[in-house]
């Protein structure tokens, strides 16, 4: 755990932040996004969850869950890479609160984990790389419109966010007790964040997907930039 890191919750549920890192607003979203998780698998009668689609239901549901908790949203906003000459892009998410906008970027892995809670090592380094992937791919975002143009400043800072999703999975039983999820959170922490919140519904317990069997969800989110916000005479 980095020193000085805010820590909320328990091994099945929670979340951190670290002081001064430019995105505590986003307690109140990790908090509804605990609840969105919980309600949605248990409507559900336990037999599916978001974090079984992809990088596409996690998204959905990180943007329900801010939805419910005061944000506005837009989903796959059209774009460019890196300017106007870039190729075609999407970005993933526009998070608009009362306070900043926030373009988010999101990346997603499934692995395979140990009954112990190891990630195997390749599976770690895609990790690594997709955590890379999401800063970057949100500084790289371009566009022209209004909303986003670089040269004409919105009244609210424009932060842009890397999101990663990494959804742990087993083949046979499930994670083997607290001690494993704390021992798996403890890996996922080493990767570069901001926020972290995690999520093992009790419901999905006995989820079975694709033939796997799902642990869970942990959510990592890195600040990267901020664009000053219009200034007023």
């Amino acid at each position: 755990m980095t020193h000085g890191t805010v820590i909320a919750g328990t091994p099945r549920s929670g979340f951190e932040c670290a002081p001064n890192c430019g995105l505590e607003d986003w307690a109140p979203l990790t908090s509804a996004w605990h609840a969105w998780l919980e309600r949605t698998i248990a409507r559900c009668d336990g037999l599916d969850a978001p974090f079984c689609h992809g990088e596409h239901g996690c998204m959905h549901s990180l943007m329900a869950a801010a939805e419910s908790a005061g944000w506005s949203t837009l989903r796959e906003v059209v774009g460019n890479r890196g300017d106007a000459s870039g190729g075609e892009g999407y970005l993933d998410g526009c998070f608009i609160g009362d306070r900043f906008l926030d373009l988010v970027e999101a990346k997603h892995l499934e692995f395979n984990v140990s009954a112990g809670g190891a990630i195997p090592g390749g599976d770690f380094n895609k990790l690594q790389k997709l955590a890379r992937a999401s800063t970057d791919d949100a500084v790289a975002y371009f566009n022209r419109h209004p909303l986003f143009a670089p040269e004409r400043p919105f009244r609210l800072p424009r932060r842009r966010i890397g999101v990663l999703f990494a959804s742990g999975w087993l083949a046979t039983e499930p994670v083997d007790g607290d001690q494993a999820l704390e021992a798996y959170l403890a890996k996922l922490r080493t990767l570069p964040h901001d926020v972290m919140a995690w999520s093992f519904p009790p419901a999905v317990h006995g989820l079975r997907y694709w033939n796997r069997h799902y642990v869970g969800v942990v959510m990592l989110a890195k600040l990267v930039r901020i664009d000053p916000a219009a200034t007023t005479a």
